[in-house]
């Protein structure tokens, strides 16, 4: 993706490139937290309301990051309104914090532990 992106093959536009930078990481952020919030919803089933507490990794940003969630989970279940998108700060150490560490590490043996979703690069680049 990082190599569609230095193409600039993703549509990604602006004047410096330290802002063209953080719209490429923020749109990847964020299409990673779809595709996960659409594989539990599939492995839930038929969902009638829906409740997210979404952290802010890119302050000042979470606006975009709720709409661009919005616009696809609400295809989903019809019901979820834009205030059910909450941003949240989760406390520290975290079982997130964790993983992550484990995962920066290779830290094979706690991510034995964690599930695991399959993501395509050419579903990421639609969302």
């Amino acid at each position: 993706m990082v190599n569609q992106f230095k193409r600039g093959n993703l549509n990604i536009n602006h004047y410096s490139e330290k802002k063209k930078k953080n719209r490429f990481r923020l749109r990847f952020h964020t299409a990673i937290v779809i595709k996960i919030l659409e594989k539990i919803l599939f492995d839930l089933g038929h969902v009638e309301e829906i409740s997210l507490q979404v952290c802010n990794d890119f302050d000042g940003h979470f606006h975009e990051i709720k709409d661009m969630i919005f616009k696809h989970i609400s295809r989903l279940v019809p019901n979820c309104k834009p205030e059910d998108i909450l941003q949240t700060k989760f406390n520290k150490p975290s079982f997130v914090d964790d993983v992550g560490i484990a995962f920066r590490n290779k830290d094979k043996e706690i991510l034995r532990n964690c599930n695991k979703v399959s993501l395509d690069l050419n579903e990421l680049i639609k969302k």
